[in-house]
């Protein structure tokens, strides 16, 4: 028997009628994945708490109302035990076994509570599993994010390995194609020197034919006397005349050879061709310095200097006036290249080039100076097309000189070839936008020959 007369398989039977009633209330059904029961499962759990938190009041009521009807029920037998035995006065009951009943009843109690208390733990884990569950499920995609990350950086890295190379390789193609095309031009200008080589040995001939014939026209009669066989004919002027080396035009001392592989004296970046420009006008003082000096006569030499002056003067203003930064790379060589070879034009060949000439080989000072000069221009690039006198003036000749005063001949043979040289045309080579090299002009000039006028 348990207390107050109740059974012990009664209460255990009780106890354990809840545990199962509390247990069935909160089953969790199994949960299929988080995408699809995630928020059906907070539902179902908020309403289980509630649904067991109902279960735990009604549970503690009944529990209640048991105890208090036990107590009821010890209460009514003590009652009827005193009401049945006889008084005496002052008697003492003791009443320790009831006070111990209901300690232990209030220790059952506690131990419901307690136990529903774990009933409930077990409800709320759940949540915990989900978000642990989550929480493994993002470090996992974090830890998938990072990897992607690396393997993308790698990949970046390896397409910034490809892009240089590709860089170098067109690089590398430019270079070979501009070397290709230098080389194509420089043949071009071989064939066309050994052209003009042609033409002048041609010309030559036709020269030294006309001498000859001239020689043969002009040449008096012989006259034969009659010698002795010891005397022999003496023939001095004759020998004298094929020994005597034919002297070569004055013009030709002002010619500069075209460079073999041609390049723009102005090529390269802004500082770099500002470098350039700097050191022709430090050379172009070094000439004046040189003429002061010079064993030229005045007023020549005074002519020569202020035409240096001015030229110097001209180019010390591009330099401090140029905006270098301005311009594109593929633009700066030929827009430098056209005005600085403009102000060498119309200062040094329009006017000391013709002065040296006209002066003449002879004059003191004269052939030293022109070798300074074409030293000097030679420095910066620029060259010479040959015009020789004698020379039909046709072709490719009229685009290198400005339109030619003429000047009468009485020889028929003569009509239209060049009498005289005065200028010749000077050329001074860029880099176009291209890449590509082309030259500006500066047109020679010359007297034409002209039969009959």
């Amino acid at each position: 028997m348990g207390w107050f007369g109740l059974p012990w398989w009664f209460m255990d039977e009780y106890k354990s009628g809840i545990v199962i009633e509390v247990e069935r209330k909160i089953k969790i059904p199994q949960i299929p994945s988080f995408d699809e029961i995630e928020q059906r499962l907070s539902e179902q759990i908020d309403q289980s708490m509630v649904n067991i938190r109902q279960e735990m009041n009604a549970e503690i009521g009944r529990s209640n109302d048991i105890m208090n009807r036990r107590i009821k029920l010890v209460e009514d037998r003590l009652a009827k035990s005193m009401s049945n035995a006889s008084p005496a006065p002052a008697q003492t009951y003791d009443l320790t076994p009831i006070q111990k009943a209901i300690t232990q009843i209030q220790a059952e109690q506690r131990s419901i509570t307690l136990h529903l208390g774990q009933l409930e733990s077990k409800v709320s884990s759940p949540r915990q599993t989900v978000a642990n569950t989550d929480q493994t499920k993002i470090d996992g995609l974090n830890r998938e994010i990072d990897n992607l990350k690396r393997v993308l950086t790698n990949l970046s890295q390896d397409l910034t390995s490809l892009k240089v190379e590709r860089s170098k390789s067109n690089s590398q193609i430019s270079q070979l194609t501009q070397e290709n095309s230098e080389l194509k031009q420089q043949v071009a200008r071989q064939n066309q020197q050994i052209a003009i080589q042609d033409q002048r040995i041609s010309r030559l001939e036709q020269l030294l034919s006309s001498l000859g014939n001239q020689n043969v026209a002009t040449s008096p009669k012989p006259t034969f006397k009659i010698v002795s066989p010891i005397q022999k004919p003496i023939e001095k002027s004759t020998e004298k005349s094929i020994e005597k080396p034919i002297e070569k035009p004055w013009i030709t001392s002002f010619e500069i050879s075209e460079p073999r592989k041609p390049v723009a004296f102005f090529r390269g970046d802004a500082i770099t061709i500002e470098n350039e420009l700097s050191r022709s006008i430090q050379d172009l003082d070094s000439l004046i310095t040189y003429v002061k000096q010079s064993q030229i006569t005045d007023p020549a030499r005074q002519s020569f200097i202020k035409n240096l002056g001015w030229c110097l003067d001209a180019l010390s203003k591009l330099y401090d006036k140029f905006n270098f930064q301005k311009y594109d790379l593929d633009e700066l060589s030929e827009e430098i290249t056209n005005r600085f070879f403009k102000i060498i034009g119309e200062n040094l060949l329009d006017n000391i080039m013709i002065g040296i000439y006209r002066g003449g080989k002879n004059s003191v000072g004269y052939e030293q100076f022109l070798q300074k000069l074409n030293q000097y221009l030679s420095n910066c690039g620029i060259y010479t097309h040959e015009i020789l006198p004698g020379e039909m003036v046709e072709g490719d000749l009229l685009d290198d000189i400005d339109p030619p005063i003429s000047k009468k001949t009485s020889i028929k043979s003569d009509d239209g070839k060049v009498g005289e040289v005065e200028l010749l045309p000077y050329f001074m080579t860029y880099e176009d936008s291209d890449g590509d090299l082309d030259s500006f002009q500066h047109r020679g000039r010359i007297i034409i020959l002209k039969y009959g006028e």
